[in-house]
């Protein structure tokens, strides 16, 4: 009787013993490098499940402070555009993350990336990384830190600076509609392809082909309709 309570134990553990490993393999993980560098401007990464989750908390006051930002440098949405509640006490967010990664043997330089900068849209500001901002807004729509630890930039210094990729990051929802958002960060990305060369690529570093990119833009406009839903039910 005693043997067969052993046996019962054991396979007991090893039926949980072979979940935990199950689970450990499906875990999904970012990059060490990439981790490191979001953690590095304030980005706590959890690991839940199957799942990486992004804390962007920390981030929740950052503002562009440079006071001679170009009005060109800002974009302007219109009032539909715009979400009237910039949280939703209910809706779940989402975090969009991808990465611009140079040419393997042709890391983006310093003035080069200043120089493409300019007709992206993006203002140097807190935590000594880029934004984009919509004028009349508080906050950034999207961010964009350098690829290498801490993620930081200096422009005044850049003579000499070489870096492998940039990594562009948002929260949803944010206080302009998901959809429209997502197609500025896609531009401003896009812009800096153009004139740097290099390619789109996932937070795990695969490629964005337009089938994942349709993929992105159709959760993203689920996620919309998510916060459109309940704004009307907290306003109503």
């Amino acid at each position: 009787m005693n043997f067969v309570r052993i046996i019962l134990i054991l396979f007991g553990f090893g039926f949980l013993l072979g979940i935990w490993w199950w689970e450990r393999q499906r875990r999904v993980e970012l990059p060490r490098h990439e981790r490191e560098v979001l953690e590095g401007i304030g980005i706590e990464i959890r690991t839940e499940g199957s799942d990486v989750a992004l804390d962007f908390s920390g981030l929740d006051g950052i503002t562009a402070t440079n006071e001679h930002i170009s009005e060109r440098s800002l974009s302007i949405v219109s009032e539909d555009e715009r979400l009237s509640l910039s949280m939703p006490s209910m809706v779940e967010e989402k975090l969009i993350v991808f990465n611009l990664m140079a040419p393997v043997d042709r890391p983006y330089s310093g003035q080069d990336l200043l120089t493409a900068i300019q007709g992206a849209n993006l203002v140097y500001g807190e935590m000594s990384i880029f934004h984009h901002r919509i004028k009349g807004l508080r906050r950034p729509i999207f961010s964009m830190a350098n690829l290498v630890e801490p993620g930081t930039f200096n422009p005044p210094a850049m003579d000499g600076f070489f870096t492998p990729g940039l990594t562009f990051f948002m929260r949803l929802p944010g206080q302009i509609v998901g959809p429209r958002a997502l197609d500025l960060m896609f531009k401003s990305a896009q812009h800096l392809v153009n004139e740097l060369g290099g390619n789109l690529c996932d937070q795990h570093r695969y490629p964005l082909d337009q089938q994942n990119i349709a993929k992105l833009r159709d959760e993203v406009a689920k996620h919309q309709q998510c916060v459109d839903n309940i704004n009307k039910m907290e306003r109503g």
